[in-house]
């Protein structure tokens, strides 16, 4: 499976409150981790399209994450869920045409947002409405974005 399993971590790593909370095993503020980890979490438009897989309704983790409709090569929508399996399978029953979904997690809930909000604002997706960016962080790497000066993780 191309979708990045190991993002969302093990099982054992899910249940215990460092997932939730993996600032305090640093002893570092949520921002001060998000600040720095924020870099895990960037693909480049061609990594997401080139490693998406066929959407068949079924195969997603049933775990929280970010993740991208794609159809004839271009990013659609970008959603989170705390449950990807369901909220891609409404997507599919309530016939939003796309073929092929990208998916990953290993993000703390309340950062949930902030992420998904560097991906509309970075894609421009045609199903997306645009908010502005609440985190800091965010705004932050969609002005490296913008510059010419972000360099994608996974290209």
């Amino acid at each position: 499976m191309s979708i990045p399993l190991g993002t969302f971590g093990t099982r054992e790593q899910r249940v215990t409150e460092d997932w939730r909370s993996p600032w305090l095993q640093n002893g570092e503020t949520p921002f001060a981790w998000l600040e720095s980890n924020f870099k895990r979490f960037i693909y480049s438009p061609s990594h997401i399209v080139r490693e998406s897989e066929q959407y068949c309704g079924n195969g997603i983790p049933c775990l929280a994450g970010i993740y991208f409709l794609i159809a004839d090569n271009e990013i659609l929508y970008v959603g989170i869920s705390n449950n990807l399996d369901r909220r891609l399978y409404q997507h599919w029953e309530n016939d939003v045409q796309f073929s092929h979904v990208f998916c990953f997690g290993g993000i703390p809930d309340n950062f949930l947002t902030e992420v998904e909000c560097f991906y509309i604002h970075a894609l421009d997706p045609p199903l997306n409405i645009k908010i502005p960016p609440k985190g800091e962080v965010a705004g932050e790497y969609l002005k490296r974005l913008r510059k010419g000066t972000l360099r994608y993780t996974y290209v």
